[in-house]
C-alpha cells in the first residue's frame, strides 16, 4: 500500500467521523425542536385549563407558570439556534474534508493511469523489439535459403 493510499484512508476516516458528528447534531436539533413543540403544546393545554376553571388563583399561578415556561422556551430556542450553527459549521467541515479526499483520490488515479500508460509503452516497446528481431531472423533465414 502506498503512502498516498494511507493518506486517503486517514482522510476518509476523518470524513466519516465528521459525518457521525453531523448525524449527532442533526439528532440534537430534532430533539430540541421536538422539546419546543411539546412545551408549546403543554402551554396551550395549561392555558385551556386555566380559562376553563375561571378561578382567580389559577389565573395567578398560570401567569407564574407562563413566565417560567417562557424562560425555558427561550433557553431551548437559544440551544436550538446554537445547535443549528454548529450543524452548519460541521456540514462545511464535511464539504472541505470530502474535497480533500477527492483531491487525494484524483492524484492517486492520475498516478495509476500514468503508471499504466508507462507500463503499456514499455510492454509495447518490448513487443516491438521481439517482432523486429523475429522479422530480422526470418529475413536472414530466407536470405540464406535464397543464396544456397
Amino acid at each position: 500500500m502506498s503512502s498516498l493510499d494511507s493518506l486517503i484512508r486517514l482522510h476518509r476516516w476523518h470524513l466519516d467521523e465528521k459525518r457521525r458528528a453531523v448525524a449527532e447534531l442533526e439528532s440534537l436539533v430534532q430533539s430540541l425542536t421536538d422539546q419546543v413543540g411539546r412545551l408549546d403544546a403543554e402551554i396551550a393545554a395549561e392555558r385551556d385549563a386555566a380559562t376553563i376553571e375561571d378561578n382567580p388563583a389559577s389565573t395567578m399561578t398560570f401567569g407564574a407558570y407562563l413566565k417560567a415556561t417562557d424562560l425555558r422556551r427561550e433557553k431551548l430556542q437559544a440551544s436550538l439556534q446554537q445547535a443549528k450553527r454548529e450543524l452548519a459549521a460541521a456540514k462545511e467541515e464535511i464539504n472541505e474534508a470530502f474535497q480533500t479526499v477527492k483531491r487525494f483520490e484524483v492524484v492517486r488515479d492520475d498516478r495509476t493511469a500514468r503508471a499504466t500508460l508507462r507500463n503499456r509503452r514499455i510492454e509495447g516497446a518490448a513487443l516491438d523489439e521481439i517482432a523486429v528481431s523475429a522479422h530480422e531472423r526470418k529475413r536472414r533465414t530466407q536470405s540464406s535459403r535464397n543464396e544456397a
